[in-house]
């Protein structure tokens, strides 16, 4: 079909056509997905993405609810540094570092577990498409690694905001104070 479309195309318009002597067109057989199953494989690469982009934000929030918690269990210590003249911003970058850490071990881990996996994934035949090739090369572990660093600033700024919030003396006094037992505070 395409043969013919094509002479019919060179017949219409000569003067666009003066050096195309060929009309036989060739078709190489490329290694890759048919057509049929390429919709149906597009369909659930862009629903694992998605997937997985929700695991990531969920992750991220749990994680950063974490972070925040550990910040207000620090209250006493910053507020102490704040005292002693630490600058909000130099809190803020110790808070961001820990959570920056805490994400590239993740990544780490998560780059680990998705080699394990793509060798697991390996030896499966699925029907229609064969033997299946996940390869992860520099690129993935690029994506990887500024996904973990972004998610780590998106959502450690916060916590860090929030735990670097100058408390004054509120902090600065002990959690309980002693009460006598007539009701006087010592």
């Amino acid at each position: 079909e395409l043969t013919r479309a094509t002479r019919l195309l060179a017949e219409a318009h000569p003067a666009d056509n003066k050096k195309f002597t060929n009309a036989d067109v060739w078709m190489e057989r490329r290694p890759g997905l048919p057509i049929r199953t390429r919709a149906q494989a597009a369909q659930l690469v862009t629903t694992l993405g998605v997937v997985g982009a929700l695991l990531l934000a969920i992750a991220a929030a749990n994680v950063s609810n974490l972070l925040l918690f550990h910040g207000v269990r620090r209250r006493n210590e910053i507020a102490l540094r704040l005292a002693l003249g630490a600058t909000r911003w130099r809190l803020i970058r110790a808070h961001l570092l820990d959570s920056v850490l805490l994400a590239v071990m993740g990544g780490v881990c998560g780059m680990l577990l998705a080699l394990w996996s793509a060798r697991l994934l390996e030896g499966f035949v699925l029907p229609g498409v064969g033997m299946v090739s996940v390869p992860i090369d520099w690129r993935v572990i690029v994506q990887a690694t500024v996904v973990s660093v972004a998610s780590a600033c998106v959502f450690g700024v916060l916590p860090a905001m929030m735990a670097s919030r100058p408390q004054g003396a509120v902090a600065l006094r002990p959690a309980s104070t002693p009460v006598t037992r007539r009701g006087r505070y010592i």
